[in-house]
């Protein structure tokens, strides 16, 4: 009809590709923002505001350095930001993946102070849940702090304010800071703020994270609280609870990991490869390494379901065919690692720790050999062995057929010594069982030397 957009035009447009489900039209918005350059149709504040926001709604955060590089673009042209177009930048900054930008939302919530730009609710939540995304949960303290600047300034906190605190409470570093974490779900709920499943679900993850894997069946009671509230659990909830039962001590835990597996199936809930990771590592740890078939199907049908499987997939399934009976399934460990190789997943300690020990269960003390070369090929890797790996080498060589190799273990005893490696009751136990094996019983002496240097180190032997 030959009428000319104008700026409000563009502007309504923009706006109206930021609110697309999804933030599914970013590009589509910036599209329009250049049409208005090559038509020369001037960029105002709420262009800018609009463009930032629908940037700050990409996919996985995927946009936030274009956000930045907008907002640094509008300060250049004589545009002065106002509090939408802050928070819609400290969005974006914190949906960047990974957690990576905290410190630039810091920085610009300093600048806001700066320049007199007020904070609000959507700001403090913002800069809250950037510093709860923070790589390794290393902003938990700062996290709290802003909530509590945000209440000294007259502004409550809200459901999204509670979230983004519990879980960086749930990502602390070590084991979590679960009881903090269930003061503040008690907190919310005092305040009348009704919990979701994303507050459900930070919750079971703080307890699953619990130092030695004990606060599972409270994290279990919180799950049954959250069902009968009528609220269903999402993938991420059946795996952070899945991940509690396979943290449980002993490994107790294995079949109600599966039951939850099971249910999720029931309900429809998609399992991703979390879900996966954290059933198998559940099985990895049953008593006496009796379900390792079961975690040998779940992985082939992640793969059947299209989930590539990662480094820690694999750990878990070669822990699982370590801890078989009878050292019996080395082979497929050994297959398994080959597999690895041909699919580019990166080998790490834990994994040729793993296959060390499935080598050194093996049947008869055969793969002693093939132990000590997976040793030189993880050194190769620059990966150092650890206690665990001169553990495993120490028990292949005392099950070597024959007489043991004794000698060895004694150099592998004295080598770890050397690296700073303090052995443990396994390592004690390990070489005296490679000297007992010595042929014609001639070391018997060297074993109760092995023996009392052990007590005199304050390491008390086992049965």
């Amino acid at each position: 009809k030959g009428i000319d957009p104008d700026v409000y035009t563009y502007s309504s447009l923009i706006s109206a590709c930021a609110k697309a489900p999804g933030g599914s039209e970013w590009e589509r918005a910036l599209e329009l923002f250049e049409e208005m350059g090559e038509k020369g149709v001037k960029a105002d504040l709420f262009t800018y505001n609009f463009l930032i926001s629908s940037l700050a709604k990409a996919p996985s955060g995927s946009e936030w350095e274009r956000a930045l590089e907008l907002f640094e673009d509008m300060g250049e042209k004589g545009l002065k930001a106002d509090v939408f177009t802050c928070n819609s930048l400290m969005c974006s900054l914190a949906r960047a993946p990974s957690g990576s930008e905290w410190r630039k939302a810091l920085q610009l919530f300093e600048e806001m102070k700066d320049s007199g730009v007020e904070a609000d609710r959507l700001t403090y939540n913002s800069l809250i849940w950037a510093l709860a995304r923070a790589p390794s949960g290393s902003e938990w303290e700062r996290a709290l702090q802003s909530c509590e600047e945000m209440k000294e300034k007259g502004i409550e906190p809200d459901l999204v304010t509670f979230n983004s605190l519990i879980q960086a409470l749930a990502r602390a570093p070590g084991s979590s800071k679960w009881e903090r974490a269930l003061e503040l779900f008690e907190e919310m709920q005092e305040k009348g703020i009704v919990p979701d499943v994303s507050t459900y679900t930070n919750v079971i993850s703080a307890l699953e994270k619990a130092f030695g894997g004990t606060e599972w069946e409270r994290a279990i009671e919180v799950f049954e609280e959250m069902k009968e509230k009528g609220i269903d659990p999402d993938v991420y909830t059946y795996s952070s609870l899945i991940s509690a039962c396979a943290k449980a001590p002993g490994g107790s835990e294995w079949e109600r990991a599966l039951e939850l597996f099971e249910e999720m199936g029931e309900k429809g809930v998609k399992a991703d490869l979390f879900t996966y990771n954290f059933l198998i590592s559940s099985l990895a740890k049953a008593p006496s390494g009796s379900e390792w078939e079961r975690a040998l199907e779940l992985f082939e049908d992640m793969g059947e379901k299209g989930l590539k499987a990662d480094v820690f997939t694999c750990n878990s399934l070669m822990c699982s065919l370590a801890r078989a009976p009878s050292g019996s399934e080395w082979r497929k460990a050994l297959q398994l690692f080959e597999e690895m190789k041909d699919s580019g997943v990166e080998a790490d300690r834990l994994t040729y720790n793993s296959l060390i020990w499935a080598l050194a269960r093996a049947p008869s003390g055969s793969e002693w050999e093939r132990a000590l070369q997976s040793c030189e090929e993880m050194k190769e890797k620059g990966i150092e062995p650890d206690l665990v790996t001169f553990n495993s080498l120490i028990q292949a060589l005392a099950r070597a057929p024959g007489s043991s190799k004794w000698e060895r273990a004694l150099e592998l005893f004295e080598e770890m010594q050397e690296k700073g490696i303090v052995p443990d009751v396994s390592t004690y136990t390990n070489v005296i069982s490679a000297l007992e094996k010595a042929f014609g019983g001639t070391e018997w002496e060297r074993a109760i030397e092995v023996f009392e240097e052990m007590k005199e180190k304050g390491i008390d032997p086992d049965v």
